[in-house]
């Protein structure tokens, strides 16, 4: 097999998956750098630990259960930079270390390991997290360049807080862009999770359709239900806030996870879409929806592949049978 015949989008998890893997953390490893670069050094050692949680829980059963050394794969290191990304700054060092154990013994190993897992690791283990501690996930220090201790400067909610209560943020335009305001560590910076979309769509690591389609769902929905008073602000703040972008390119697309044909991954990123808003929206326990919203859809992934194929095998049926009739009368 020739590196040249990947299927694109990565929806191939074989010999070559650990290709995939590392366009994933060259881009993970750009947004570690602008991590580091606002919240100072705490940032990297909550990388360092939840990848190295990663790879030692995953070695471990691995070793227990005499499988196959699964760690050349690099999918334990994007799962422990993913990880690292959607915790708060100010996250002690235990967390990405519980959720990272949580990702592999619960939701990887179990299902086969390797290529098998039915749910997004990170995704399941970002919920988690979310659920079983709440206040230390929903708390956010204020960028601070060059800090030592990213918990040491001014904590707050996230922004996205105010929206859900109708307050319009009083971030600028600036600070929206490149993440100059109270988040998730590397999930703020739009304009650098754009250019790893751009990057990941061009390698043809990533489908363009899936991200595309979730963040035109919630856009959508943002849009035509405004929980602020103007409908492109609410349309901007909602996908600029939280982690619907970061979710949208490095959950959403896991090509273990996600469905194989296009008109599936479009259905799977509306329905990951929609289901974020309603949790936003309605979930008053979790006003972050998107890791519940791709678990939901991890579960109907195959389903989607398999509608979208039965569909276009009765629509090819359809138009033979009427081509068939009109040859038939024209005859006649």
């Amino acid at each position: 097999m020739k590196m040249k015949k990947l299927p694109s989008a990565g929806h191939s998890y074989g010999e070559y998956s650990w290709l995939i893997m590392l366009d994933v953390i060259i881009c993970l490893a750009f947004i570690n750098l602008i991590m580091v670069f606002y919240y100072g050094l705490h940032a990297l050692l909550i990388t360092v630990v939840s990848v190295l949680s990663c790879i030692i829980f995953e070695s471990a059963a691995c070793f227990v259960m005499k499988g196959k050394n699964t760690i050349p794969d690099l999918s334990a290191v994007v799962t422990g930079m993913i990880l690292a990304a959607i915790c708060p700054a100010s996250a002690p060092l235990w967390l990405p270390a519980v959720g990272g154990a949580f990702a592999i013994i619960i939701c990887k190993i179990p299902f086969g390991g390797r290529g098998n897992n039915i749910f997004n690791p990170a995704a399941a283990a970002w919920l988690f997290m979310s659920l079983s501690f709440p206040t230390v996930m929903s708390v956010y220090p204020d960028p601070v360049v060059f800090s030592y201790d990213g918990g040491a400067a001014l904590a707050s909610a996230s922004p996205l807080s105010d929206v859900a209560l109708g307050i319009t943020p009083n971030i600028s335009s600036f600070e929206l862009a490149f993440g100059r305001f109270p988040g998730p560590m590397g999930a703020t910076p739009i304009v650098v999770l754009a250019a790893c979309a751009l990057y990941l769509i061009i390698r043809r690591t990533a489908p363009l359709s899936t991200m595309l389609s979730m963040l035109a769902a919630s856009g959508a929905i943002a849009v035509i239900f405004p929980r602020l008073g103007s409908r492109l602000d609410s349309a901007v703040f909602e996908l600029s806030l939280g982690c619907i972008v970061f979710a949208a390119i490095f959950m959403a697309t896991d090509p273990v996870t996600s469905p194989k044909t296009t008109a599936g991954r479009i259905l799977f990123g509306i329905g990951c879409g929609v289901i974020t808003m309603l949790f936003r929206y309605f979930g008053s326990t979790l006003y972050e929806g998107a890791p519940a919203a791709i678990l939901i859809m991890n579960c109907l992934s195959k389903a989607l592949d398999e509608f979208v194929s039965d569909f276009n095998i009765d629509w090819v049926k359809g138009i033979l049978k009427r081509k068939a009739g009109a040859a038939e009368n024209a005859e006649s």
